[in-house]
């Protein structure tokens, strides 16, 4: 046995129980619609900025109004791609091609023409998997 400093008494040390600390950290992540609303919220306000300026700031105005075009409508967040459902729902891709084939209650999902993306409006399946819970009698 290794010998303690002569500071410390050797009782205490021998008698103290462990204390043991446990900490957790919280890393919270904004959704993609918080942050398409985040983002939207900025450019509105640079665009209120800007709407009382003239000459150069015209040029920057439009600018703001092309990108906010590009981003994704409120709607369109509504809708998860087939790897936000198997990351959300934990139902891989081959699961999914599964439970939409099913003849009955099948997975609802949306098809942009033959052999398109397969998008799942999220209010949907929740629904669906929300009457896919087992209920069991003891």
């Amino acid at each position: 046995m290794t010998k303690l400093p002569s500071t410390i008494n050797n009782d205490v040390i021998e008698h103290s129980t462990p204390t043991i600390i446990q900490a957790s950290i919280q890393i919270v992540v904004p959704t993609e619609k918080e942050l398409f609303c985040m983002l939207m919220e900025k450019i509105n306000k640079i665009e209120e900025n800007l709407a009382d300026e003239k000459n150069g700031f015209l040029k920057i105005h439009s600018i703001l109004n092309d990108i906010k075009k590009n981003i994704p409508n409120e709607t369109s967040l509504n809708y998860l791609s087939v790897k936000e459902v198997a990351i959300k729902y934990s139902l891989s891709e081959s699961q999914q091609k599964q439970l939409r084939g099913r003849i009955e209650n099948p997975l609802p999902f949306y098809q942009d023409g033959i052999g398109g993306k397969i998008k799942y409006k999220v209010s949907e399946i929740d629904e669906w998997m929300s009457s896919q819970k087992v209920k069991r009698g003891i």
